[in-house]
């Protein structure tokens, strides 16, 4: 749900001589983050004892993050950019609650995904789509309050899991994967990232 609209570096041009003045502007929204549905396939997160594992763990992981401990303030006071959001009249930390445990199941979702997808003949589009959704899904933030709460860690659980070698999916493919990510970073704004949400702990477990 979008909570609102913010224009903003208004720019005059004109199509040709006898137009009228046209304005650009650049647009920033506020929208909470959503579900997204798991795909199905011969792998199945609900009777994959690794999968529960894993959603267990990153699950509470981020529920600490949140809340917070003696020596990380819990959200939105964990960075300089997220405790902006105090000054947006439309924040309501309650509509964040949920995050943790959705992002854990967006990171299994996203791994039972390509694992049982690989194999197909158009996999590279199939994948990379599912995984646009699911970037989507985590909403947007207003200017100047940081990135969409955790989506720096999903990218790090799926880019963690692409790099292991213990894996079915061929090298190529993971490689190929890998350096879909690498794009989607190079293209975001240096503006929009927040340096503070994109370190994860070393003591964090990823996949298994």
């Amino acid at each position: 749900m979008i909570k609102s609209i913010h224009l903003d570096n208004f720019t005059p041009f004109q199509l040709c001589d006898d137009s009228p003045e046209w304005y650009r502007a650049d647009i920033y929204t506020f929208e909470q983050p959503f579900e997204i549905e798991p795909t199905t396939g011969k792998h199945d997160f609900n009777t994959c004892e690794g999968c529960q594992q894993n959603l267990k763990q990153i699950e509470t992981y981020l529920t600490q993050r949140f809340e917070g401990t003696n020596e990380r303030p819990g959200f939105p006071f964990c960075c300089p950019q997220h405790s902006h959001l105090v000054k947006e009249k439309e924040f309501i930390r309650s509509d964040f609650v949920s995050v943790p445990n959705m992002v854990a199941r967006k990171a299994i979702y996203t791994r039972q995904h390509i694992i049982n997808n690989h194999h197909l003949d158009n996999w590279y589009m199939v994948i990379t789509d599912y995984i646009l959704w699911a970037i989507e899904s985590f909403g947007s933030m207003p200017k100047g309050c940081g990135e969409p709460l955790y989506l720096s860690i999903y990218r790090h659980f799926i880019i963690d899991d692409l790099k292991k070698d213990d894996t079915e999916i061929p090298l190529e493919k993971r490689r190929k994967l890998l350096d879909f990510f690498d794009t989607l970073r190079n293209q975001e704004k240096a503006a929009n990232t927040d340096i503070n949400v994109l370190i994860v702990d070393e003591k964090v477990h990823t996949f298994k």
